[in-house]
């Protein structure tokens, strides 16, 4: 509706504020070539670094273990309880998050980088024009987390549904490509670097109980 700049529409999952945007030029890259990975990863630290120039802000998420695995596996098997026919995958569920914690919680957390993040900085959420400069966009998981979390959901996302026959050969060359470029900007100690796997089977935890909540998976 013209002049009005955010309006409520009515989803499967309820009630969600809706804007519209001129269309962003360029194009979303499933499969970017290694100089592509390394001017995202470039990118991606510039945005971090003007994220740190806003003021907390006590209304958007905090993406840590407590929301990202405790809470969500307790979601989760909420939703598989109800059913029975699925009821048995809440053990795996549960297995996987207290590994994940226990894994986690042997690495220097407190040393990682957080901050204001995205939330869900997947190739489908920003667009590339030929000069490979990015438009950023679906800003509706704004919230604070370790910088990690949000590099290890980008690498993941982008790897996780190829079909490769060497798939630890495909994210090192990804990881390694992406982070040159952000590490240009912004370093990020070993142990951050090694956390990546851990830190996105957390975001993937988090995103299933996302869909639990909503049945929309």
């Amino acid at each position: 509706v013209e002049g009005i700049i955010v309006q409520q529409i009515q989803t499967p999952e309820g009630a969600r504020p809706a804007t519209i945007f001129p269309e962003v030029a360029g194009n979303s890259i499933s499969k970017p070539l290694p100089k592509q990975l390394e001017n995202f990863g470039r990118q991606l630290a510039i945005f971090h670094l003007q994220a740190n120039r806003y003021p907390l802000n006590e209304d958007i998420p905090i993406y840590d273990l407590d929301t990202c695995l405790k809470k969500s596996v307790k979601v989760i098997g909420e939703f598989l309880r109800q059913r029975p026919e699925i009821r048995e995958h809440g053990i795996f569920f549960q297995n996987l998050t207290l590994n994940l914690i226990k894994k986690l919680r042997g690495l220097p957390l407190d040393q990682f980088s957080w901050g204001a993040i995205h939330g869900d900085f997947i190739y489908s959420n920003f667009k590339a024009n030929s000069n490979n400069d990015i438009t950023l966009y679906d800003f509706e998981r704004l919230g604070y987390g370790w910088r990690a979390f949000e590099i290890s959901t980008y690498i993941g996302h982008l790897i996780s549904g190829r079909q490769v026959a060497d798939p630890i050969k495909l994210y090192t060359q990804v990881r390694d490509c992406f982070l040159r470029g952000y590490e240009s900007i912004v370093a990020l100690s070993e142990s951050e670097k090694s956390a990546l796997p851990l830190l996105y089977q957390m975001q993937r935890i988090w995103m299933k109980s996302e869909c639990c909540e909503r049945f929309i998976d």
